[in-house]
């Protein structure tokens, strides 16, 4: 059985190169501005010259960082070249707003929809979170990550490190005490951690103090998650997607040799790019550009990495679910197949993240099992060519009874469980819509979706007082 195994590029090896030379070149005349002078006094004993908080990277010290991420790059088995032969899906976003699942409506965020998510995610095989969709806005703004790492644990059966990003380093000894409590001992929470920091770059070329700061918090705990950006076409970087793409890797070439210096590694190829639209001025997740940016920034990370690890795919900038969400969603997640991606996420979310919709989530998972089908391909066997079945069947039969349809029909055909392929008339005593019967879905799950947490009464009490006092002492309430 030939699967979907071909691997869309949109940059050639020649094209590649041209954009990690002029990376290059990028990083040793530009440098970084870096928001912290024990940083600062780090990268000048690393050999890099400083001059009013911009680091300076000599070409020797990049090219020795090349040549550490080139040898890193001969240790990736082959296996991990190529892509799997099936899908996950994964809930994601920071979401501010809501799309309510009774009035369609936004709103501002709550507790409830983020309790809600986690059950109803968990009555659904196969489906993950991979972050917390609902930012609650009824809580207290400082404490906003405390709550949220809180609320997912008891409420969804699986808590990991991106179960919330720390959004203050206030927070961040209230999230050590909830962490520890769920796995038990801080060496535990070290191991598996519930939480995680990205320390985002202000692209172009700046790492910004409170970024630092939370940063070596989070190394002191042993939880730091090395340095990523996310470059905007036509704001923080040039409007040409390539002129992006070289923004983008000159910043990870920075990024990594100040990773390097702080915790002796390397760090990874990654970034979100995205384009800015022209006529509204935000960020454009779902527009096609976007889309190639993401294609081509998988290429350059196997380029460094010897792995396609880049997320592709599922992202919109739609604000309700429907028409536009699932064409944005659909070309986004068919692409990332067609390109070796086998993981998706941002299911559920909408408008760049901005908006989280747990009927959207409904319509994404069956775009996704629609992709799964794809995925599959055509089975080619004794059984499936029935060269016998045909024969006995003779001339205008009718293959609807036969037994070897009955035995094949749920191996072969995927059965929707939104969309509608009824007849006209069918439909016309019942007009229906995709987007209804994802709504009565999600209504359902919501109702009835039981909670899986799996901490104990005497934990959920523990951490509602860890949530408290942060309240208290974090938010100032």
């Amino acid at each position: 059985m030939a699967r979907l195994n071909s691997k869309i590029e949109v940059l050639s090896p020649e094209e590649i190169e041209a954009i990690h030379e002029a990376a290059v070149n990028v990083v040793c005349k530009v440098g970084m501005m870096v928001g912290d002078e024990g940083i600062l006094q780090l990268m000048k004993s690393y050999g890099c010259p400083v001059e009013d908080n911009i680091v300076k990277f000599p070409r020797d010290i990049v090219d020795s960082y090349l040549e550490d991420v080139w040898r890193s790059k001969e240790n990736v088995s082959t296996g991990e070249r190529f892509p799997g032969e099936d899908l996950q899906f994964f809930a994601s976003g920071q979401a501010a707003y809501a799309c309510d699942i009774e009035t369609g409506q936004l709103r501002p965020s709550t507790s409830k929809d983020l309790a809600d998510l986690g059950r109803v995610v968990d009555a659904i095989p196969g489906l993950r979170r991979s972050h917390p969709t609902f930012v609650p806005q009824d809580v207290p703004e400082l404490t906003k990550d405390v709550h949220i790492l809180a609320i997912t644990a008891m409420s969804y059966s699986e808590v990991h490190g991106g179960t919330t990003s720390v959004y203050s380093s206030r927070s961040l000894p209230f999230l050590m005490e909830i962490g520890t409590i769920i796995r038990g001992s801080k060496e535990a929470l070290r191991k598996k951690p519930c939480f995680q920091f990205g320390a985002y770059l202000a692209s172009p070329f700046r790492l910004a103090r409170d970024v630092v700061s939370i940063s070596l918090e989070m190394m002191k705990l042993g939880l730091f998650g090395g340095i990523a950006n996310m470059v905007v076409a036509g704001a923080s970087a040039p409007i040409t997607l390539a002129g992006t793409l070289v923004v983008q890797t000159a910043e990870n070439i920075a990024a990594g040799i100040i990773n390097k210096a702080m915790t002796g590694n390397i760090g990874g190829y990654g970034g979100g790019p995205l384009i800015l639209d022209m006529r509204s001025g935000s960020p454009a997740e779902g527009a096609p550009e976007s889309l190639l940016l993401r294609l081509a920034t998988s290429q350059i990370c196997e380029f460094y990495t010897g792995s396609r690890t880049t997320a592709i795919g599922g992202h919109v900038s739609a604000q309700f679910p429907g028409l536009q969400a699932g064409i944005e969603r659909s070309i986004g997640i068919l692409f990332g197949l067609l390109a070796g991606q086998r993981a998706f996420g941002a299911f559920g979310s909408l408008a760049c993240g901005d908006v989280g919709s747990i009927v959207q989530l409904m319509i994404d998972l069956e775009i996704g099992e629609c992709m799964r089908r794809l995925l599959r391909g055509i089975t080619v066997t004794d059984e499936t060519i029935a060269e016998e079945v045909i024969i006995r069947a003779g001339i205008g039969a009718n293959f609807l009874g036969n037994p070897h349809t009955i035995r094949n029909i749920r191996k072969e055909i995927w059965f929707p469980e939104l969309m509608d392929r009824r007849t006209v008339a069918s439909f016309m005593r019942d007009p229906k819509t995709m987007l209804e019967n994802a709504r009565e879905k999600a209504i359902k799950l919501v109702k009835t979706a039981p909670n899986r947490s799996k901490l104990d009464e005497t934990q959920i009490g523990e951490i509602k007082k860890v949530v408290e006092r942060a309240d208290r002492e974090a938010a100032g309430d």
